[in-house]
């Protein structure tokens, strides 16, 4: 190497130590120090992977729009949800009839096809499935999030419909998914684009709601996170 570049080589090191600038090999990125600016969640509304999710499929649960706000529940108390500097809060006090938060759309896609179980240790040669699963595939979101949910018939003989078991549907009684009074089945090769919001909590189960279809085979789990609000206790 030659004698000025290894000058300015020296000089920029010891420069980037007295101003405390990170610094390494050749072709390395330099990143601005921690605390230089404020994470994503703090610009805009909370971001964070809640407790009791899935595992496998982990999700975080966002809230763009609900600025000041940040996650308050802890291993000690789960009783609260989302909280901002003015005390306004989002716990298991809240009445989610009149108020809920503002979450993000989440969309999933549930085939529905003919299939075969052997659950008893006897094959069933007439089941119908989501997505070629027994249970459907686990569907989450958090609280306030809307969900917004493809359900595509392939089944070869039989309409159906999707009733998302325990959700209110306030003011989206259409999207309830019960044949014959809130909507015509989706015809077989149809599709219909199921889409509310989550303004309770907890764990609950979607399942078909046309003949007997959820006893072959049509159903799965559903879960609005927080999945269990545990009120403090001491000890």
């Amino acid at each position: 190497m030659r004698l000025a570049e290894r000058f300015w080589k020296t000089l920029v090191h010891a420069l980037g130590i007295a101003n405390l600038s990170p610094y390494g090999d050749e072709g390395i990125e330099q990143r601005p120090l921690l605390g230089s600016a404020p994470p994503a969640q703090q610009r805009g509304g909370p971001v964070f992977a809640p407790p009791g999710g899935d595992p496998y499929s982990p999700l975080q649960c966002q809230y763009p729009t609900m600025k000041g706000y940040r996650h308050c529940s802890t291993a000690a108390d789960r009783s609260c949800w989302l909280v901002n500097d003015d005390g306004d809060r989002f716990d298991i006090h809240t009445d989610y009839e009149k108020r809920t938060p503002v979450g993000i759309t989440r969309k999933y896609e549930l085939n529905i096809t003919d299939g075969s179980l052997t659950l008893d240790g006897l094959p069933f040669n007439k089941a119908k499935v989501f997505n070629e699963k027994y249970p459907g595939p686990w569907l989450q979101a958090c609280w306030g999030d809307t969900l917004q949910i493809t359900v595509n018939n392939r089944l070869r003989y039989n309409g159906t419909s999707i009733h998302w078991h325990g959700i209110r549907q306030y003011r989206t009684m259409h999207m309830d998914g019960v044949n014959g009074i809130t909507q015509c089945p989706i015809k077989p090769g149809a599709s219909f684009v199921y889409e509310f919001k989550a303004t309770q909590y907890g764990s609950s189960w979607y399942h078909s709601h046309y003949s007997i279809q959820y006893a072959d085979g049509l159903v799965g789990p559903l879960v609005s996170l927080p999945r269990l609000l545990i009120v403090r206790t001491s000890g």
